[in-house]
Parts: C-alpha cells; sequence; structure tokens
C-alpha cells in the first residue's frame, strides 16, 4: 500500500513539474514573440497615437521609418517598419520640429537655440544608421531641402566685427561644404527660405524690417557654379 501512495506521490509530482516547466517556456516564448515582432505601418501609428507620451511625430516621405519624441525620458526615437522596437537616436534637446529630405535619406531635429536670440539650431541626422552629421545648422527660420536631397538652404546671420548682415547659405551634404548665394547689405533685410522645386530653383521671401515689406524672390541653382 505505502508502495503504491509513494509511486502516485512520484507521478503527481512529475505532472506538476511538467505543467510549471511548459509554463514557464509558454511565458518565455511569448515574452521573445512580443519582442520579436515585426511591426507593420498601422500596428505602430497605433501603437504613437494611442499614448500622449510620444510627440512630434513625422513619418519619411517613403513611409519606411518614423520619428517622434518620448516626453517621459526626453529622447529622439527612430522605428523602422518592420522592426521590433524604435531606437534611441539621440537625447531631446527640446526638438519643436522634424522635417524629412525629400528621399527619406536625413532628416533635420530642430530646436530654439536658446531663449533670447529666437534662432533655431537644425541637427542633421542619416537616417540609414541614425548617425549626425558633423556639422549643424544656426538659422532664423527652418532650413529647406534640395528636391534632390543632397544640399540644405538655410537663412543665416553673419558678422564681422561691428557689421551685422543677413544670407542665404547653401550646404553640400556630401562634403559639408558652404556657399553663400545672397547677402544683404545689413541686418535690416532677412530672409526666410520657402522651397526649392526640381527645377533648381530656390523661392525665398525676403523682408525688410524697417517698411514690413514682403518680396517673393527667386534664386536658379547650379551645382557646377554655386557649389563643389
Amino acid at each position: 500500500m505505502q508502495k503504491k501512495t509513494l509511486l502516485w506521490i512520484i507521478i503527481f509530482l512529475t505532472i506538476i513539474t511538467f505543467l510549471i516547466v511548459k509554463a514557464k517556456f509558454s511565458i518565455t516564448d511569448s515574452y521573445k514573440s512580443t519582442n520579436q515582432k515585426q511591426w507593420n505601418k498601422n500596428e505602430i501609428i497605433n501603437v504613437l497615437t494611442t499614448n500622449s507620451v510620444f510627440k512630434i511625430i513625422s513619418w519619411s516621405p517613403d513611409n519606411s521609418m518614423v520619428i517622434f519624441v518620448r516626453e517621459d525620458d526626453k529622447k529622439l526615437m527612430a522605428w523602422n517598419i518592420g522592426e521590433s522596437k524604435a531606437k534611441i537616436v539621440m537625447d531631446d534637446y527640446g526638438f519643436v520640429k522634424l522635417i524629412w529630405s525629400p528621399d527619406s535619406s536625413y532628416f533635420l531635429a530642430t530646436a530654439p537655440l536658446d531663449n533670447e536670440s529666437n534662432l533655431i539650431e537644425s541637427r542633421i541626422i542619416k537616417a540609414e544608421d541614425l548617425s549626425k552629421k558633423n556639422f549643424g545648422v544656426v538659422s532664423g527660420h527652418y532650413p529647406v531641402w534640395s528636391f534632390n536631397s543632397k544640399y540644405l538652404v538655410t537663412d543665416s546671420i553673419e558678422t564681422d566685427k561691428s557689421t551685422k548682415w543677413s544670407a542665404i547659405t547653401c550646404i553640400s551634404l556630401e562634403t559639408g561644404e558652404t556657399r553663400t548665394m545672397i547677402r544683404s547689405k545689413d541686418y535690416s533685410t532677412t530672409y526666410q527660405l520657402k522651397y526649392w522645386d526640381n527645377q533648381n530653383v530656390i523661392s525665398y521671401l525676403e523682408i525688410d524690417n524697417k517698411t514690413n515689406q514682403i518680396t517673393e524672390k527667386f534664386i536658379s541653382f547650379n551645382s557646377n557654379t554655386d557649389l563643389h
């Protein structure tokens, strides 16, 4: 009788052990499945739009990546469609706008330079590996991408001793070289860029700060002569 009882106890304990081990592996597999899940665009949109912690959400033009800011841990994040989770790009420096290049190869993370100058600082980030260019852009207004994403054009403020003036400057994303395209006589005239079309025409506003007159003007860009 005691042998039968002992046998049943052993069988019972074996079954319990099996169930515990099975449950453990089931939980582990479930965790791995969740963290290795390949998220599609609609699923990512649902995650980002149903949680108020995610701000300044911006999709790439080719819809392959979304960038956004997490307010809880102050991080700039990037999430590729088909990946299991978002990646940290950098700390959030008070970004107010994220601007994609037309071909989705770069984006700008823009933030106020400080509380007094009303200038904008733009950090240039390569989407492929989320690396930052070793140069940034400081401007009075948001920079504008060339239609082919090879250049960035921005308004700038330049000084030389006691002289101060405004300019429109073009930057090569490949080399980092800059070229001043338009320069005012003094700081009474400033500029605001509007767009760069596929005919290589740059539209901008010339602002006379004395009379408050605003005039739309255009520059025809030639990469062979304007920037090398």
